[in-house]
């Protein structure tokens, strides 16, 4: 695949866009007056737009071109993928976030990232079973990622399976102690609450 390198105006956009995402924006709205089919301009601007000025509506259009371009052209962005993904599910489409996130893993399966926003879209749709097989493959190759450990027991937690949520709970807290208070107050882990075992798991230190 294709490493896809951003021009310098794009890049100084990317570069503004997270303290002055204003600046940011009239920077990639010069750029795309000279070059209005600069697919890197229609990228960034979709992520000023739909992450840093909550304007996802606007930042729909800009992320697609942008997505078809990298699928079209087999650039190696996966982000290109997971951000117009983030932005449908901020629009509530959250099947065809799930779709993007399909393609995502079957072209970059070592993406762990892109493994756990569709475990995220899966818990959102009340799909716990299939949110657990995901968070299951960034634990099969990152068995310490911290993130994916709380994650787990939070799905198991929703899905019914209260040993195994406890165990994973359990798992997580050791890596990330100060997960402690968090988990006290998640309301993916009520499910656990009457356990003994919860308020062990979770006390203060």
């Amino acid at each position: 695949m294709t490493e896809l390198i951003l021009r310098p105006s794009v890049q100084e956009a990317h570069e503004t866009m997270e303290r002055d995402p204003h600046a940011a924006l009239a920077i990639i709205d010069k750029a795309l007056a000279a070059q209005p089919d600069d697919v890197q301009a229609h990228y960034v601007r979709g992520l000023i737009l739909a992450f840093h000025l909550d304007r996802a509506v606007e930042a729909r259009a800009h992320l697609q071109q942008a997505y078809k371009a990298v699928v079209e052209n087999g650039y190696f962005v996966p982000d290109a993928h997971r951000a117009f993904a983030r932005c449908l599910a901020a629009l509530d489409e959250r099947t065809a976030a799930r779709a993007v996130l399909t393609g995502c893993v079957t072209v970059y399966p070592d993406d762990l990232d892109a493994w756990i926003d569709r475990a995220d879209l899966a818990k959102l749709d009340g799909d716990f079973g299939d949110a657990v097989s995901d968070i299951d493959e960034v634990l099969a190759r990152d068995p310490s990622h911290p993130v994916a450990l709380y994650n787990r027991a939070c799905y198991l937690a929703l899905l019914g399976s209260i040993g195994p949520a406890l165990d994973a709970l359990e798992t997580a807290l050791a890596a990330v102690p100060g997960d402690r208070a968090v988990a006290r107050a998640d309301d993916d882990l009520l499910p656990l609450r009457s356990d003994p075992r919860f308020a062990t798991l979770t006390h203060s230190s």
